[in-house]
């Protein structure tokens, strides 16, 4: 049986996403699973407090956002260099992602792979349509049609 090292710090990032968005749940997913010392603490934008939120919704929908425990923040791709810098075993993989060219190439694919989320990986949910933000709203009349 092999047991996983868990840390009682505290998270060194908070990473909020749109939970609205099978792709960022997958991402939470996939860092959740390699991250053994808990050092990553992951936040749906649509289940936080107004008053706790860093920037407005709207920003949080854009792209990923991690907050330091300064309360400084990361978005996109640089969000994600910090992600895997904080992964043990991933810090490479962030020193790679920073080169020159290797910087610019990923910004580009985040922009892309961001704006289009929602067409990839299951979609949208639309659990929080109402809310006007975390991807397309279907109308619907009052007979309860969409």
């Amino acid at each position: 049986m092999v047991m996983k090292q868990v840390s009682s710090q505290a998270p060194v990032l908070t990473v909020l996403i749109d939970g609205d968005c099978a792709v960022c749940r997958r991402s939470e997913r996939w860092c959740t699973s390699r991250d053994h010392r808990r050092r990553l603490r992951f936040r749906d934008l649509h289940r936080v407090g107004p008053n706790e939120l860093p920037v407005a919704e709207d920003e949080l929908t854009a792209s990923v956002h991690a907050v330091r425990t300064d309360g400084s923040i990361v978005t996109g791709f640089e969000a994600w260099r910090e992600i895997l810098a904080t992964l043990d075993g991933w810090g490479w993989l962030a020193r790679v992602a920073g080169l020159p060219g290797v910087r610019q190439l990923g910004r580009m694919v985040y922009s892309l792979v961001a704006s289009s989320r929602h067409r990839f990986a299951g979609g949208y949910s639309g659990r929080h349509s109402s809310t006007g933000t975390g991807g397309p709203t279907v109308p619907s009349d009052d007979n309860g049609a969409t």
